[in-house]
């Protein structure tokens, strides 16, 4: 191949060089001096994403690069019929081009699946926390009611530590796993109260 034959696919890898270093530049890999390009979609805002700036710049650049040729081959006249050899040369290029927001919305469909997915996962652990806490605070405020005087002696009886009694006998209750009502066997069989378990 001779220099001018070999300029076209010269051509057309600087501009993916070229589209390659805007995409980069414009995500946020730039901007934390990072030299690490990732083509995972994250939960990260879409402009953050790099497959998104990909998929919108490349069409655009390889619309140029091919609408260059169409406008080497042909001489442009304003009129109907220069428009209309015009935009039939140029189906390839615009068809290319009509791919960037098609590849921008399916990055975008993806990364909002991701970002629910995320959110989805964050309200389940706020849920087990929160099963936790109710029960955590039911069940120390029935062990604060919990009061006895004695009869034969001048004595009162009250719970002093209700959430270290609570931690003791609700031992799988946690704000990982969530409120447990599972009563600790040991616990009872230990204090003697096995009778107020309901089997």
């Amino acid at each position: 191949m001779t220099p001018i034959e070999q300029m076209p696919v010269i051509m057309l890898l600087v501009t993916i060089a070229v589209l390659f270093a805007i995409s980069y530049l414009v995500t946020d890999a730039s901007l934390k001096g990072t030299r690490e390009v990732s083509f995972e979609i994250k939960s990260d805002s879409l402009d953050k994403q790099y497959l998104f700036w990909l998929g919108i710049i490349v069409p655009i650049g390889i619309f140029f690069y091919l609408e260059y040729f169409v406008f080497l081959s042909n001489e442009i006249s304003f009129n109907s019929t220069g428009f209309k050899a015009f935009f039939e040369e140029s189906k390839l290029p615009l068809g290319v081009l009509a791919l960037s927001p098609i590849f921008g919305v399916i990055v975008s469909n993806i990364h909002r699946t991701i970002q629910t997915e995320k959110q989805i996962a964050v309200t389940e652990r706020k849920n087990i926390a929160d099963s936790f806490y109710s029960h955590n605070k039911y069940i120390v405020e029935e062990f604060k009611l919990i009061k006895e005087e004695g009869v034969a002696f001048d004595i009162a009886f009250q719970i002093s530590f209700p959430n270290k009694l609570y931690k003791t006998i609700y031992k799988e209750s946690s704000i990982k796993d969530g409120g447990n009502e599972d009563v600790s066997y040991f616990f009872c069989f230990k204090n003697k109260l096995l009778f107020f378990i309901h089997k």
